[in-house]
Order: structure tokens, then sequence, then C-alpha cells
């Protein structure tokens, strides 16, 4: 039998190591290795050459990846898809390439410089790259465009478990705040076709979206800043990972002008996020949390009583708080 001390000594390095399959993920998904494999198996030289990839490197990374179910090596150097592959698929209506190439490159580096974080209590973000996050997407677009497409990705899974827990259809107008490219309101409004919705975001960001055709006459768009303003006349403003974005300051400046607007309209506000449990259970936010230290100047993931007294300040009061079957929860509020 072996000791139990080694079972733990093996998880333990395999959890030290995790950032060497992160690496191996996203590299998968910069070489679109499962697009170059959907029509059927391929030799490595044919993949390599596809790739524009060193052969014997490439062979040496799907192995890797092989080993713990991201693709299969069929025949000696042919490799095939997997269920887990198939999340790396362009085309899949549940693709998660983007969300993995999102994971290299800046996030990849501001991890790497996490003791810093801890030790100032500061985003290191801005330190390495000379603004915040956003400022930075702004100066670089191909970037930002994979951050759209990775909210995107996520939001396909989270929207689900949205719509499935809340019924929208009590409201005529919703405008979704921070809507970046449009994904979520347009999905919304897609259930419910007699809801009116309003896209606002900064004028760079909310450029960028596209609403379908079919929903154009039900759909506006706006940009400003919600730091400053939100639209009024609507009764339901959305939002959806947000607030973690922000300190306790921004999200009251941005939760008044809320409460201002809803309490012409006499509308609610359904805020979508992460609330961290109590205890030692696992819960991804409490990992998440830490990404938003890193990343955005007093980002944070939240407990509900964060949120009850973050709402207080701003005159609101949860009314509600809805599970989902996801990690995120529906938190109903209003005046």
């Amino acid at each position: 039998m072996i000791p139990e001390d080694s079972d733990l000594k093996a998880k333990f390095v395999g959890l030290a190591r995790g950032y060497w399959v992160t690496q191996m993920i996203v590299v998968a998904a910069e070489l679109a290795l499962a697009d170059h494999l959907v029509n059927g198996p391929k030799s490595i030289e044919e993949l390599a050459e596809l790739c524009d990839a060193d052969a014997n490197s490439l062979f040496r990374l799907l192995r890797g990846l092989s080993s713990i179910g991201i693709f299969r090596e069929i025949q000696q150097k042919k490799f095939t898809l997997t269920p887990l592959a198939n999340l790396l698929l362009s085309d899949n209506p549940d693709s998660l390439r983007q969300f993995a190439r999102l994971q290299g490159e800046e996030r990849y580096c501001t991890w790497g410089n996490l003791l810093d974080s801890i030790k100032s209590g500061r985003s290191v973000f801005p330190e390495i790259y000379g603004k915040p996050v956003f400022a930075w997407q702004r100066e670089n677009p191909e970037r930002a465009a994979i951050f759209d497409d990775a909210m995107e990705d996520m939001a396909k899974i989270e929207l689900r478990e949205l719509l499935h827990a809340f019924d929208f259809r009590q409201f005529r107008h919703l405008v979704d705040l921070g809507g970046g490219n449009g994904y979520v309101l347009s999905m919304v409004m897609e259930k419910y076709p007699h809801l009116q919705g309003t896209l606002f975001d900064l004028l760079h960001v909310a450029e960028r979206s596209v609403p379908p055709v079919h929903l154009k006459e039900r759909w506006s768009l706006q940009s400003g800043d919600f730091f400053c303003s939100v639209p009024d006349g609507a009764d339901c403003y959305l939002l959806k990972n947000i607030l973690h974005n922000w300190g306790d300051a921004e999200c009251v400046k941005l939760l008044g002008n809320i409460h201002k607007a809803i309490h012409l309209s006499g509308g609610q506000l359904i805020i979508y996020e992460q609330i961290i449990p109590e205890g030692n259970e696992p819960f991804i936010g409490k990992l998440l949390d830490i990404n938003m230290l890193l990343l955005h100047e007093g980002g944070m993931e939240r407990t509900r009583d964060e949120y009850d007294r973050l709402l207080a300040l701003a005159g609101l009061a949860i009314q509600s708080v809805i599970p989902t079957g996801c990690s995120m929860s529906v938190i109903v509020a209003g005046v």
C-alpha cells in the first residue's frame, strides 16, 4: 500500500505544477489544434505543417495534453479529439477556446507577480503594463477582442443559468450596464420578445457590439461612463460581472446612479455575480477573487454581508438572492 503521505505529496506536486497545464492549453488554443482535427485524426507531420510548428516539439505537447485527457493518440504520433478537446473548437456552441487564449500573455504575466500584490495589497497590472486593464485593452485591440470573446464564452454558460433561474417577463425595458459586445442583452431579448433593450458602455467598447438584425427595432445603443450617469426611463438594470471589477467607492458611485434611475422609474436592479460563501469548501469565486486583486485596483469578489453593506451605502437594499446551477447568484435589489 502506498503511504498516505505519498498521496498527499503527489496531490500537492500536481497542484503546484498547475501553471504547466495552463500554458499547454493556451498554446493548443493559439495553434487552433482542435480546429485542425475537426474533420478527423491527423499525423503529427500534418498538424505541424498546418500550425507552422516544429513536429517533434508539437508531438511532445500533444503527448502531454493527451495524458490529461485533452486530445488522444490513437496510433503512433497520430492524434484525435476528445470531449475536453472539443471545448477548444472555435465553432462549438460551448467553445472555451477564447477563454483559454485569455489565460496567456498579460494574464499569465500578471499572475507571475502575485507575491508583489499580496505584499502591497494593490493590483500589479498597472505597474507592469503602465495603465489599468481596460485602458490597456483599448490600446491593444487584438487582446481586447480576445477578452470580449472569452467573456462571451463564459456568458454562454452563465446566461443559460440566469435565464433558467430568473424571469424577465415582468419588465418592459432592460438596460445592460457595461454590456460589452451585447451578447448577454441579445440573448435575454431573444427569450423575451416583448422586451426593449439598451446596451450601455464606454464608446470604444459599445462600438464593438453588433446587434442581431432581427432585434434592431427593439435594440438601442447608448455610450457613456456609468460612474457619471446611467440611462433613465427603464424598469430593469442589469449588472453582470461588473461590480467585482471595482472597489467599494467606485461601486457605491455606480449604484448611486442606478438608485437615481430606478427611484424615478420604480424599477429593479439585477446583479449577477458570485457570492463567496463562508467556510473552507471549494468555490471558484475564492480563486477568482485573487484574479481580481491582481488585475483591477480595488476589484474583489464579495460575500452576502459585503453586498448588503455596499448596496445600503447607495440607498438600495437586497430584496432576494436566487442561486443558480453554476457559481453565480442573482441578486435582486431595489429602493
